[in-house]
């Protein structure tokens, strides 16, 4: 429907995972959390030994619009375009590497993200024709977008890249080989402590050790249900089933097109 074909990688039961095969200070983390790690570390070695040059990562639970394939033509077109960040711009080659090879990680999705407010960094701002518009976009975003000195409006279409400092959640991110080797390195070699795997991921970006850049609004967003099946990982909480199904930050929600193709045929 979309023009997507994900490859399925296994989700791991951390509570099968040897405590031999644990990350140096793992061990307060819930099975549930390690298991998540091991799924995420698994991608990156199969990078390694595949020798997979970038790679979209994104978790079970996700949407993304209708016209995804518009979306990421709109944001190769205007990395193309800019100067502002090198490691960004598409290689001589840009059918092979369309947003270069000189970065390490760019968060497509996210859960909430925090720019880094006592210094804010030069960012791209760009017209997307597919990006949602105020109503249709989480108050977070609306304030991030805002933030940066967009004038987000009911009929405003606006996305931005800027470095990363604090993305919540591994929703979706791509990630490059060297990228891959560095969080294999960081993240597993020398253990990261009783930190989730996506907080030990920011704690990486904030030191400065990988290369990071991040999408507002995120191309790819949670979809919901309201309840216990909205995550593996966290505890349910009573306002979780208050949440009315569906997901912030599309345009065109490829689930809900789905739901109403199946209805037809039914």
């Amino acid at each position: 429907m979309t023009g997507v074909s994900p490859t399925l990688e296994p989700g791991v039961n951390g509570s099968l995972l040897l405590e031999k095969a644990l990350p140096e200070g793992s061990g307060s983390l819930r099975p549930e959390q390690l298991g998540c790690w091991r799924a995420h570390a698994n991608v990156w070695k199969r990078m390694l030994d595949e020798n997979i040059e970038t790679a979209m990562i994104v978790e079970d639970d996700v949407d993304w619009d209708l016209h995804v394939r518009g979306v990421f033509t709109e944001l190769s077109h205007n990395l193309a375009q800019q100067t502002l960040f090198p490691s960004l711009s598409p290689r001589s080659n840009q059918t092979i590497a369309p947003y270069g090879l000189d970065w390490d990680i760019l968060y497509v999705g996210s859960a909430w993200d925090i720019p880094n407010e006592e210094n804010r960094p030069p960012h791209l701002l760009y017209h997307d024709p597919f990006a949602p518009t105020r109503d249709q976009t989480g108050g977070s975003y609306v304030n991030e977008l805002e933030g940066w000195g967009a004038k987000v409006t009911n009929t405003s279409r606006h996305r931005l890249v800027a470095p990363s400092w604090y993305p919540v959640s591994t929703i979706g991110y791509a990630v490059t080989k060297k990228g891959a080797q560095k969080l294999l390195y960081n993240l597993g070699y020398k253990g990261f402590g009783s930190t989730p795997i996506d907080l030990a991921m920011i704690e990486l970006i904030k030191k400065g050790i990988v290369d990071s850049y991040t999408i507002i609004p995120p191309i790819v967003t949670r979809f919901r249900t309201g309840g216990a099946k909205d995550s593996d990982i966290d505890d349910v909480k009573p306002e979780d089933a208050e949440v009315e199904p569906g997901s912030e930050n599309l345009n065109m929600s490829a689930r809900k097109a789905m739901e109403k193709l199946s209805e037809k045929i039914s």
